[in-house]
């Protein structure tokens, strides 16, 4: 089977095990068992070293598995690390575990965001790792519950190996993303008073009092996008995410509690933040002749990916170059959403990117990922890793060397291993490999690069 089959297949495998999230899905979720349990066993097969990862959730597992290099000058690691969990089926139209193929896109939950990205990174460690191919150890992380509170990623950083970089293959069309925003969330309770409906000189209520802060919150967000622009992520932003209220409309409501969403940029911190949102409470509050309480907790906090232009950046954007430019993609940009790449970035400063497949509909009611762009993919990691991780020069079945582009291809007959190269450039032709011509030499010299 080709890389090209292989991804394709891997995809709609992994796509057609439900791996719904239980804290984020309005229906009861699965969970990542049996897709983690699917995962394990095809990195087995494939001669990876499955590594323990001890969850906080047993329920929740996420994998870690390596292809140990030689060791050696220039070994370094780098693990792609993608989540296995996905949000809820509900308001998905249509089979949204079918992994159907149909006009060149793999359908299904999950199939951008993100089993398709997943699988290109998977299929192309199998290829790429090895102790016949690189100095540095290649890990593949396969995470849980980065779609609400990253247990699994946070799970994996705890018990992270010596690496030097990571990538993290989201759906980003194909751009190198290296940096995006993050986030923090807060919880905001009106206290009103409860009274009987008829009871206007008893009761307070707290619902109308939460409108005079949402009426200034809506201010705020509109003032945060007259603020200095990022020069990758543009601004920050906030909005309401949630409300409740009320006990029954014949009574005045205790209390209203919000729960609203912050966006963050470099430098934004969270103190700062819940100092902003405090001010416009007391503007709130300052609008009213009658008691105005309320509280504020900080939920959850994720920090922002920071732009490096470090030697991954540098040699990511160096590969898609040549590899991506005719499809007119591969350029370096900021995202506007929020990855785990940020938890390895800022917990343990590794250099992390953000780049992955073409993909709609993520998280609406229907969802696909290219076929086409896992493919190319599929290649682009595999020249990435092998560059980063350094080629001991020696090459070995179906890899693709990391500077010219060339496929190479061990001739299996000969016993003395000889090499064939292929001469058809990746670049004019990414995906037919058959074409195969022997050399006198049988080895490209750039793989001692």
């Amino acid at each position: 089977m080709t890389p090209d089959e292989e991804v394709m297949l891997l995809t709609q495998q992994l796509v057609r095990i439900s791996s719904t999230n239980p804290t984020l899905s309005t229906e009861a979720g699965t969970g990542e068992g049996a897709i983690a349990n699917f995962v394990q066993r095809w990195f087995i097969k494939h001669g990876f070293e499955v590594v323990a990862v001890p969850a906080a959730d047993p329920d929740r597992p996420s994998i870690l598995a390596v292809k140990r290099g030689t060791g050696g000058p220039g070994a370094k690691s780098l693990p792609p690390n993608g989540h296995i969990d996905i949000v809820s089926l509900a308001g998905y139209v249509g089979d949204g575990l079918s992994g159907e193929l149909r006009d060149g896109r793999i359908y299904g939950r999950g199939s951008a965001d993100m089993k398709g990205g997943l699988a290109a990174a998977m299929v192309a460690a199998a290829h790429t790792g090895g102790s016949d191919g690189v100095r540095g150890d290649v890990w593949v992380a396969a995470v849980a519950d980065e779609e609400d509170a990253s247990r699994g990623s946070l799970d994996v950083h705890k018990i992270c190996p010596n690496v030097h970089g990571a990538i993290f293959p989201e759906p980003t069309n194909e751009a190198n993303c290296e940096a995006h925003r993050g986030f923090v969330w807060f919880e905001i309770t009106v206290l009103g008073r409860a009274a009987h409906g008829s009871r206007w000189d008893q009761g307070v209520d707290a619902i109308t009092q939460m409108g005079l802060f949402l009426a200034c919150f809506q201010r705020y967000c509109n003032e945060l996008l007259q603020r200095d622009r990022h020069p990758l992520l543009e601004f920050g932003s906030a909005h309401a995410g949630k409300i409740s209220g009320g006990e029954k409309t014949s009574t005045y409501p205790a209390h209203a509690t919000l729960t609203v969403q912050r966006r963050t940029l470099r430098g934004e911190s969270d103190d700062m933040i819940q100092e902003e949102l405090v001010a416009l409470l007391q503007e709130a509050q300052g609008r009213i002749q009658y008691d105005f309480r309320y509280s504020i907790r900080k939920l959850l906090s994720r920090p922002p990916l920071a732009s490096r232009d470090g030697p991954l950046v540098q040699l990511a954007a160096a590969v898609a170059k040549p590899q991506l430019s005719t499809r007119g993609t591969g350029q370096r940009n900021g995202a506007n959403f929020w990855t785990d790449a940020a938890l390895f970035s800022h917990g343990k400063a590794i250099e992390s990117i953000v780049f992955g497949p073409k993909g709609s509909g993520i998280h609406t009611e229907q969802e696909s990922v290219e076929v086409e762009s896992l493919q190319t993919l599929v290649s682009v990691y595999s020249e990435i890793v092998s560059r980063f991780c350094a080629w001991n020069g020696i090459a070995s079945p179906g890899r693709s060397c990391g500077l010219c582009r060339q496929r190479v291809l061990r001739d299996e007959s000969s016993s003395m291993g000889a090499y064939e190269q292929s001469a058809v450039s990746r670049s004019a032709n990414p995906r037919r490999w058959s074409d195969v011509i022997a050399t006198s030499s049988g080895r490209c010299s750039d793989f001692s690069r």
